[in-house]
């Protein structure tokens, strides 16, 4: 059932301290063994390890080039976390990860926190492991990278978003913390990723002013001098970063990074509609089935406050992110919180999601193709069929292709694997990438698939084998990419 009394249902703090302690030592494992396997990683640790070193924190600077892409808001967390651990000399690199470990630890400890306030302590511990252990979290708070921190403001203004909310409905004034913290949070999050986060946090109360027709809750938020909160976050460093780079920052930064993914794929991301709704398929696994499946519950639900709440909060991020043109996986992870607290509060209405589902022949088919192909992608998952393990299969293609087939028996399986793959995409006959990845992880080499991942297969083996390829697109994962570090350091 929907929780009847706004607010007075939750976890308990002491459940909450559990939960966030299970996240932290769940999302601890691999953070300082585990190589930058992402390539902005590298350029986030090299940037910030500079900022340390030359004393200046306002102009950020990757090798002897600027750095302009978003404000230094990630920087600034890293860098502490480097300082604080006294690692800035061996460049260890869970010091640089520190910040994602604790920012997505809390935001399940917010999203659970929601979630019983919404639908009550269960569907709130439902929506705090569902976030916890879906894939797309594990991966980015393994990473030294703005989304999990960005994760953590669009939870914080949701958070004061949703006290104005219980507030509203219990008929009683909003005190001014919870303004403070909804201002607050965006302008922590604007000086993570610029305005990203003004599509999660403003949309969604406008969102459901307009579908209510009721502009209290807004009100509730003090918008008339709420955004000089997070202009006063944010104003200091733009000024700083404007009179250094003589204006260059916002030219690059707005005009190039940000307007430029949303006119033209950008770094080869360019991709259609969609294809944010199909990689949630495996990016929210295992919880992608559990929301699949209580969309009828959903629907039958749509007009209470909770269900419209966090549709207002899904719904316009997604469209948005999947109309532009350049799209990543992480963008919609700001709606993943949300989705977790709508899948739980279904499931914890305490009959089976599927049950609603419509008695049609067609309905019942759909749920079971996608059963069937959530159960493909958690076998895949489990066996670790990774992208880097299938582009990898290619470079051993190629050691088969031209060596006469003298390469290493453990190179055939996955040839065999892959060579099915790139035939039925008709391009059977340009398989010939680099054979040296597999080579190298064979032969002991085992870091090699994420040296390609980071870029840097060019200064490692070459590239000669480009030249074997008469389509040379389809060597850009490894080869187009320049090397996160030039030179090493």
């Amino acid at each position: 059932m929907l929780n009847p009394r706004w607010g007075q249902q939750r976890l308990s703090g002491r459940a909450l301290a559990l939960l966030g302690l299970l996240a932290f030592f769940l999302f601890l494992p691999g953070r300082a063994s585990t190589p930058p396997f992402d390539r902005d990683e590298p350029r986030y640790m090299e940037a910030t390890a500079q900022m340390l070193e030359s004393g200046n924190f306002v102009d950020v600077r990757f090798q002897d080039k600027p750095r302009y892409l978003q404000p230094a808001g990630i920087y600034w967390l890293e860098a502490a976390s480097v300082a604080a651990t006294g690692t800035l000399k061996s460049r260890a690199v869970w010091a640089y990860r520190l910040p994602s470990l604790l920012a997505m630890t809390a935001a399940v400890v917010l999203t659970a926190w929601m979630g019983s306030t919404l639908f009550g302590a269960t569907a709130g511990l439902g929506a705090g492991l569902l976030l916890m252990v879906s894939v797309l979290v594990t991966a980015e708070n393994r990473m030294g990278t703005i989304d999990s921190t960005l994760l953590l403001s669009v939870l914080l203004a949701q958070a004061g978003l949703l006290r104005a909310l219980c507030d509203r409905e219990a008929e009683r004034p909003t005190p001014l913390s919870t303004a403070l913290l909804y201002w607050g949070a965006i302008g922590c999050g604007l000086m993570l990723k610029g305005p990203v986060i003004l599509i999660p946090s403003l949309a969604t109360p406008l969102c459901l002013a307009a579908v209510e027709r009721n502009f209290t809750l807004w009100r509730r938020l003090r918008p008339a001098w709420g955004w000089l909160v997070s202009l006063a976050i944010l104003l200091p460093w733009c000024i700083a970063i404007g009179v250094v780079s003589h204006g260059e920052f916002f030219r690059r930064a707005v005009g190039t990074n940000f307007l430029g993914k949303v006119a033209s794929g950008q770094q080869a991301h360019g991709l259609p509609p969609g294809y944010h709704l199909l990689v949630f398929l495996i990016a929210f696994w295992p919880g992608s089935f559990f929301a699949a499946a209580a969309l009828p519950a959903v629907w039958k639900s749509r007009k209470t406050l909770p269900v419209k709440y966090l549709l207002c909060w899904i719904i316009p991020h997604w469209v948005v992110f999947e109309a532009i043109a350049t799209k990543l996986p992480h963008y919609v992870l700001p709606t993943y919180p949300a989705i977790a607290i709508l899948t739980a509060g279904m499931l914890a209405q305490g009959t089976p999601v599927w049950a609603g589902w419509p008695r049609a022949v067609w309905a019942r088919l759909a749920l079971g193709a996608y059963g069937v192909l959530w159960t493909i992608a958690g076998v895949a998952l489990a066996l670790g069929w990774s992208r880097a393990a299938v582009e990898t299969g290619a470079c051993g293609l190629s050691r088969s292709t031209h060596s006469g087939g003298r390469e290493p028996a453990a190179h055939r399986p996955v040839c065999g694997l892959y060579l099915p793959v790139r035939a039925a995409q008709g391009r059977a006959d340009q398989c010939s990438l680099c054979h040296a990845a597999l080579y190298r992880a064979v032969s002991g080499g085992g870091a090699a698939p994420a040296k390609h991942l980071a870029g840097s297969a060019p200064d490692r083996t070459g590239r000669g084998a480009s030249a074997l390829c008469a389509d040379r697109s389809l060597v850009r994962f490894i080869f187009r990419a320049e090397p996160c570090v030039p030179n090493g350091r």
